[in-house]
């Protein structure tokens, strides 16, 4: 995988966990309100109530705690996925490590390469410009010698 794809992916992933932690929250709201609710009705019970009335306040209370089991049952699945979420997270955060280190390894080699290959040019050019001094040396010594003798 490619760095700008494990990256779009860590992001995508964080949106996603944010979502969830929000779903989370929602739904402990939802089971505070219930409570709230069912300590309003269990306040509302007194001793002068009717059979009737208290029968429907213990049914409301009734489909109040069933609303609460829900709202846990649904925390519970929105953890689940949470964790999942950021497992996957660490482990696209790991893969983004060794990409990253993989391709720093990859320039480090290019540039290796690239300094070898100065290197070589440096030297290559020094020894024509050695080879060119040379010559250049043998010139000047041939040219000034003095002339042979001449002999009739």
């Amino acid at each position: 995988m490619s760095i700008s794809t494990i990256s779009s992916d860590i992001t995508r992933t964080q949106k996603e966990i944010a979502d969830l932690e929000h779903k989370i929250s929602l739904e402990s709201k939802k089971e505070a309100d219930y409570l709230g609710k069912i300590g309003q009705i269990q306040r509302s019970i007194t001793k002068n109530i009717s059979l009737s009335t208290l029968n429907s306040k213990n049914s409301e209370i009734e489909r109040k705690q069933s609303d609460i089991a829900k709202a846990q049952s649904n925390k519970a699945d929105l953890h689940r996925k949470l964790t999942d979420k950021e497992s996957r997270l660490l482990m696209l955060k790991q893969n983004l490590a060794k990409e990253e280190a993989n391709e720093r390894k990859k320039q480090l080699e290019v540039a290796a390469r690239e300094q070898k290959k100065l290197d070589e040019l440096e030297r290559r050019r020094q020894r024509e410009q050695l080879d060119h001094q040379r010559k250049l040396q043998e010139e000047i010594k041939r040219t000034t010698r003095p002339p042979a003798k001449v002999i009739f």
